[in-house]
C-alpha cells in the first residue's frame, strides 16, 4: 500500500469528474491518484523497458480492480477509465492485460517532496 498524500481540494465536488460520474467511477478517480507513480521509476510495457514517469501508473487490470475494491472487475474498470478519460482527468492504453494510466494536471494533485507513496 502506498503512504503519503495526494492533495484534494473542496472545488472537486463542483468539477464534471465528482458531478458527473458514478461511485465506482469516483473510486477509480481516487485510486488512481493514490497509486501512480510520484517519482521516475523503470517498467516495462509490451515488452520493453520505459520509464514510468511521475502521475503514470503502470498495473494489470486485475491488480488495479482490486485496488479499486474487492467487486471490481477489470470490465468495470474499463468502463470507468473510459469515462475518466472522456471528461480528460486522465489517458490509459491497454496491451493484454497489462494498462498504463497517465494522470492529466498531475501536478495540481501531487502532495509534494513528503508523499512517497508505493501502491
Amino acid at each position: 500500500m502506498k503512504q503519503g498524500w495526494i492533495n484534494l481540494q473542496g472545488s472537486l465536488i463542483d468539477k464534471p469528474v465528482w458531478r458527473e460520474t458514478t461511485n465506482e467511477e469516483k473510486s477509480t478517480f481516487i485510486t488512481m491518484l493514490a497509486c501512480v507513480n510520484d517519482r521516475e521509476e523503470e517498467g516495462v510495457w509490451k515488452n520493453e523497458t520505459m520509464t514510468v514517469k511521475p502521475g503514470q501508473l503502470l498495473t494489470t487490470l486485475g491488480a488495479f480492480a482490486r485496488q479499486v475494491h474487492y467487486s471490481m472487475t477489470s470490465e468495470k474498470v474499463k468502463v470507468a477509465l473510459e469515462t475518466l478519460a472522456r471528461l480528460d482527468v486522465l489517458k490509459y492504453e491497454i496491451h493484454g492485460q497489462d494498462l498504463l494510466i497517465t494522470a492529466l494536471e498531475w501536478n495540481r494533485f501531487d502532495g509534494g517532496e513528503a508523499s512517497r507513496r508505493q501502491c
